[in-house]
């Protein structure tokens, strides 16, 4: 990843984790999770552009880097994608099952102090901060503190 990143000036960082993933394995088993998982990589790749790289990031998280994209853009698609993946029920036989995503979201400049370890470590962050906030959210780094944005409402105060 360090290659290709190194040649990039400005890149946004984004860690997509399914809400309450362990839920479906338990009560629907691994199969029905590696579906979710499926139609999740699906939807995400369908909102990306061509220069933009997604992975699933381990369990049930996917990475994304938009080169050349900054914070308002990068906001705008993560909280975009979430409301796809909120909108698009899996079907399972009989069932339709609702899923939901949380996001942390940050910009990294080749110039900035922070190392791409630590950068990543940070954005790893907002999204455990997504979580506690009650989950189904954007939460990003504006140039001081935390801020997120929910379902239900525009950007907040962290």
């Amino acid at each position: 990843m360090s290659a290709i990143l190194i040649r990039l000036s400005v890149w946004k960082w984004s860690v997509c984790d399914l809400d309450h993933f362990k839920d479906i394995n338990d009560e629907h088993g691994h199969e029905v999770g590696n579906l979710v998982l499926a139609h999740v990589a699906g939807l995400v790749r369908r909102a990306i552009r061509r220069l933009d790289i997604s992975c699933r990031y381990g369990g049930e998280e996917f990475a994304l880097i938009l080169p050349d994209t900054g914070m308002p853009q990068g906001v705008e698609f993560a909280n975009r994608l979430r409301r796809v993946i909120e909108s698009s029920p899996v079907a399972v036989g009989d069932l339709s099952l609702g899923i939901a995503a949380s996001f942390g979201v940050g910009v990294y400049q080749r110039d900035e102090a922070l190392s791409e370890k630590e950068f990543v470590e940070r954005v790893d962050g907002l999204l455990y901060l997504a979580k506690e906030q009650g989950r189904n959210r954007v939460c990003h780094t504006l140039d001081s503190g935390a801020e997120s944005a929910g379902s239900e409402r525009g950007v907040a105060s962290a």
